[in-house]
């Protein structure tokens, strides 16, 4: 059943006490983004199947901006997808599925969602994007001023400024674009979110084996490689780009079959032909 949580201030609690019950942690994670303007319930289109009062089994849609091959597209994220396990076999969950499809029909131009047992989608037509990283030499002896600012949530001034720079950075890719702010902040409340000052950039980085792993970027104008490497406080020689690095000279770039946390499926209405994929971190669900 097609629900909204807006006007119904019980609903996303006992969304959440299934959801929380499946996923452990998801209900702590959604009341510390709603405290930062991050609100799962404002997002999500919830669709469900009560019994007794008590939420048995739930389907999230969330609508999600992306720009493939710099063509623009609204996709559907399927996301929190469960069934309580004293009434699993029943039917429930292709019977989410159903109705989920017939909403998403006319308002979006695909669905994806994200999944560590792909073999359950395989029947209602989702198939695995492999995703790739993107490796190139970079020799980098450390920063000789650490000039980066880990930013705070909890201050307010921090907050602001990463929402600033969420509303008004240059898109990440031409290839594989994705822009979704909630789902931004969600994913990184426990990753560290550098802000420089001197470049005019929100980054997401780390660095082992001496390899500088980029897991994003943020920006209000071009930047280069070079420029974000020499703010690092670390020696590397390596780089590995989590997201299709055109911003960059991606022609100097090898990419490598990426381990994700999970895998990205999608259909074939999704339009992203290129045998070189990868989905942003910050923007998974």
């Amino acid at each position: 059943m097609l629900a909204s949580y807006k006007n119904n201030a019980s609903l996303f609690e006992r969304c959440m006490a299934l959801i929380d019950k499946v996923f452990p942690g998801c209900k702590a994670m959604a009341k510390r983004g709603d405290e930062y303007g991050a609100a799962w319930s404002e997002v999500s289109t919830p669709f469900i199947i009560e019994e007794g009062g008590a939420i048995i089994a739930h389907l999230g849609v969330i609508p999600i901006d992306f720009t493939l091959n710099g063509k623009a597209q609204k996709v559907a994220a399927f996301h929190g997808i469960c069934v309580d396990p004293a009434h699993r076999g029943k039917g429930l969950f292709k019977q989410l599925m159903g109705e989920a499809f017939d909403y998403c029909a006319g308002r979006f131009d695909s669905t994806i969602l994200f999944t560590d047992k792909p073999e359950l989608y395989f029947s209602f037509g989702f198939k695995v994007k492999e995703e790739s990283n993107f490796v190139r030499s970079i020799k980098h002896n450390c920063a000789k001023v650490d000039t980066l600012k880990i930013l705070n949530f909890d201050d307010k001034d921090d907050l602001n400024l990463l929402k600033d720079f969420l509303n008004n950075h240059i898109p990440l890719s031409k290839h594989v674009n994705v822009e979704e702010n909630t789902l931004f902040i969600l994913n990184m409340l426990d990753k560290p979110c550098y802000y420089s000052k001197d470049l005019g950039l929100i980054l997401s980085y780390s660095v082992a084996n001496e390899m500088l792993t980029l897991e994003y970027v943020m920006a209000k104008q071009k930047v280069s490689l070079e420029d974000i490497a020499a703010l690092i406080p670390n020696k590397f020689n390596k780089v590995s780009v989590k997201f299709y690095p055109d911003m960059f000279n991606d022609s100097d770039f090898t990419p490598v079959l990426a381990d994700t946390d999970g895998k990205i499926m999608v259909l074939d209405t999704f339009e992203y032909k290129d045998s070189k994929f990868r989905y942003p971190e910050p923007f998974r669900c």
